[in-house]
């Protein structure tokens, strides 16, 4: 494996300005997609939305503009700063392989056919194999009060099934404008201040120019949306953010603590969580897409497109905050910082149950009472 190590590291500006470029070049991107949308066909492979929430169709060409600026921000960031910046070449190269087998399939489902959850669930394990053999890698488990646990050549199982699980958490709550985009930008920014008190160069890099075509896309994809992500850019949101969790987790005390990424991410990962539970519950595929999230529920309840959002912004703050509070506490606090966490989700997710219900009670009643009439 290749490793390239330089002495100094990058004053903050220079992430600064990655952001401010990256951003630039996402801005630029989704304007022209979006002004050439007809001419890239886009109305005669336009899908329903689930959950009819825009008047006209909207494109599904956000996570293109994503992906090319982060292809041509990144690399043009290392060579710049070739000789301040540490990395691993292996890594950098498994990152766009791996990267390229996720988008290309998401940009094909977007823009060509329909494809089925198999053969996207097959892409993405061959996409987190890419990145096992580049060296990304799980040695050590780290759990509060007990011994720290070696997995061994279980490691890159615990890769693999950590790259699919964040993958697909991002891309199941992205089914209201900004929601997907904004909460990864909310998450981002906690990584980005543990990776700056750490002076991890690498993620430092790459988490700088991806904050900054989120930063780009979101003028684009906040409501009313004139974009969307489609399968490519949410796959693509997640694809990053299971990676740059996993790297800041490893490179704690030398073990891993999946608290850190678990708490940061949690919106996402709890949604993963509740459907499948709420799917399988039911007897249903869990792999199959429905209109029972809990963000649709909300709007169906009442709450407008934007306050939704909002709502969801609000919860992935504070869930950042835990994430950086458990980073930053002792290891025997770990604990006790996830089961608060825990009973804070609960009781979201009881408020919006509940909410969702009494509203229903009160459509119902109000519906009875004009029959009478």
């Amino acid at each position: 494996m290749q490793t390239i190590y330089y002495k100094e590291s990058l004053p903050m500006m220079s992430y600064i300005f990655s952001i401010f470029i990256a951003s630039i070049l996402s801005y630029s991107l989704s304007y022209f997609f979006l002004k050439n949308a007809d001419k890239l066909r886009q109305k005669r492979n336009t899908y329903a939305e689930r959950v009819k929430l825009h008047k006209k169709y909207v494109p599904r060409l956000g996570g293109l503009a994503l992906y090319l600026a982060f292809c041509v921000t990144f690399p043009a960031v290392i060579v710049l700063n070739r000789y301040s910046i540490s990395f691993d070449v292996n890594k950098i190269i498994g990152l766009f392989i791996a990267s390229l087998l996720v988008v290309g399939t998401g940009v094909y489902d977007d823009l060509v056919k329909r494809l089925s959850y198999k053969v996207k669930f097959a892409f993405q394990v061959l996409a987190a194999l890419v990145l096992v053999l580049a060296g990304y890698n799980i040695q050590t488990i780290s759990i509060p009060f007990l011994p720290n646990l070696s997995v061994g050549v279980l490691g890159p199982v615990f890769v693999v099934l950590w790259m699919l699980v964040i993958m697909n958490a991002v891309n199941l709550i992205d089914g209201l404008d900004g929601l997907a985009s904004g909460v990864c930008l909310i998450a981002g920014a906690g990584f980005f201040i543990i990776s700056a008190v750490k002076a991890d160069i690498f993620v430092l890099t790459a988490l700088a120019v991806f904050l900054g075509v989120i930063l780009g896309f979101l003028r684009f994809n906040i409501y009313p949306a004139k974009l969307f992500l489609g399968d490519s850019g949410s796959l693509f949101l997640g694809f990053m953010m299971g990676i740059i969790a996993l790297e800041i987790s490893v490179k704690r005390a030398t073990v891993i603590s999946m608290a850190i990424p678990m708490l940061t991410l949690f919106i996402p990962v709890a949604s993963v969580f509740f459907t499948f539970t709420r799917r399988i519950a039911t007897a249903r595929n869990p792999f199959k897409p429905d209109s029972m999230h809990l963000h649709y529920r909300l709007i169906r309840a009442g709450i407008s497109h934007k306050n939704t959002v909002y709502i969801f912004y609000m919860v992935t703050f504070i869930y950042m905050l835990f994430g950086l509070w458990c980073y930053f506490s002792p290891v025997m606090y770990e604990l006790a910082i996830i089961i608060v966490a825990g009973m804070v989700m609960l009781a979201f997710y009881v408020w919006a149950l509940r909410f969702i219900n009494l509203k229903k009670s009160y459509k119902r009643e109000q519906h009875g009472r004009y029959k009478e009439l």
